[in-house]
């Protein structure tokens, strides 16, 4: 050790650490000094508004995007001037809860080829009654310009894949001077109308015939193309029982027998254009304008 007291690199004794050492340390503490006057001064100029942008930066949420850059995506309204429109939905009870529909969602839809599908099993119901007008009875004339649909048979259609044209049939003007035997089934290639009521007129067409009966025919709600593929399936490849297709239900509906969008089981015999039996079906069997029954009648 020197004899000025001094450790050999100039530190002090007492203090044990060296020059080298000293200075660092006394360089660091100023530093520290200098980085707390000025947080100290930045911090006073925010206090006071001195500094050129007084009002502090919001702070975003987390997860936030900033869409300032965009001029499409920018908003254009505060967010606290933003408001919702929500209405509620008036309350319901018991006498408008059917009535009211807040969600236009039905089976049309869901079944959008099908409008007609919340009534395509009705036929296998019991009928609903109408009351648009009364049914027909005794004496009264088939309603005035009734015309139905139907595919005419020819050799050329004769095969179950041919397809016909449909031509307008003219009941009016085609049964005034006829006998006409007109049954009713609510569908084509249905159980009921397929397994019992058609093959009981088919059957009884000779019976028919002998009664003085002209034209039998069937009416539906099916097209035509249904309707003629319906009598081939069938076993009818002419024309000794008629095929005719009532798509929009006119002359049920005319007679108050429509049943969900379709014909409805139904029978009537016509004598030159007036009615002379007429039977509906109440139930879901084949009685009133079953063949045996409309034959009773003759």
């Amino acid at each position: 050790m020197a004899a000025s007291g001094l450790t050999e690199d100039g530190g002090s004794p007492k203090r044990g650490i060296s020059r080298k050492q000293g200075a660092q340390d006394q360089r660091h503490s100023n530093a520290t000094k200098q980085d707390k006057h000025k947080y100290q001064f930045q911090y006073c100029k925010r206090k006071t508004g001195t500094e050129q942008n007084s009002s502090p930066k919001p702070v975003k949420p987390p997860h936030s995007r900033d869409y300032s850059h965009s001029p499409l995506l920018r908003p254009t309204q505060p967010s606290s001037t933003l408001r919702l429109n929500i209405t509620p939905p008036p309350p319901l009870n018991n006498n408008n809860f059917a009535s009211q529909t807040y969600h236009d969602f039905n089976l049309r839809s869901s079944f959008g080829s099908y409008p007609n599908y919340q009534t395509h099993f009705n036929h296998l119901s019991q009928p609903t009654k109408s009351t648009k007008m009364s049914a027909p009875q005794v004496g009264d004339a088939l309603p005035a310009d009734t015309t139905f649909s139907y595919v005419p048979y020819s050799p050329e259609n004769a095969d179950f894949k041919a397809c016909g044209m449909p031509v307008p049939y003219n009941a009016s003007k085609e049964w005034a001077n006829k006998k006409v035997v007109l049954f009713s089934v609510p569908g084509a290639f249905t159980p009921t109308c397929s397994v019992s009521h058609l093959p009981g007129y088919q059957a009884a067409l000779p019976d028919f015939k002998a009664k003085g009966v002209d034209i039998v025919a069937v009416v539906a709600s099916n097209d035509p193309w249904v309707m003629s593929a319906w009598a081939k399936a069938s076993g009818v490849k002419d024309d000794s029982i008629l095929f005719l297709s009532d798509t929009d239900t006119k002359l049920a509906s005319a007679w108050g027998w429509a049943a969900g969008g379709r014909t409805g089981r139904w029978a009537v015999v016509l004598d030159n254009g007036k009615v002379t039996y007429a039977g509906k079906e109440e139930g879901q069997g084949v009685t009133v304008s079953g063949a045996e029954a409309v034959l009773a009648k003759l």
